[in-house]
């Protein structure tokens, strides 16, 4: 019973140190797109369409989601929409049948 709480606490402290590590990222790399003051693209899903507002209003270089309905896009105002593996294949120089040309 001790060595699986010492597992644990292990695991909960090794989880910490990678969220730290993640907000230092996001406080250092990231930046802060307030919604709301900016036109929301016309998407029918509210949750999608605020998310995607933000990611044209920060400029983002590509959007990534598994979200089959915004994939089938392609891209949002000259902003690339891609799947995980579409963007690490694009990364990599890989074509694959999935990767846009």
């Amino acid at each position: 019973m001790i060595d699986t709480a010492h597992r644990a606490i292990g695991l909960i402290t090794g989880a910490m140190t990678s969220i730290r590590e993640y907000l230092s990222l996001l406080r250092t790399e990231g930046e802060l797109v307030v919604s709301g003051s900016f036109p929301t693209p016309a998407i029918e899903d509210a949750a999608d369409a605020e998310i995607l507002a933000c990611a044209i209003s920060g400029k983002a270089e590509v959007i990534v989601t598994g979200d089959k309905t915004l994939l089938d896009l392609g891209s949002l105002e000259k902003t690339p929409i891609r799947s995980p593996r579409q963007l690490w294949q694009q990364l990599a120089g890989i074509e694959g049948p999935e990767t846009p040309k």
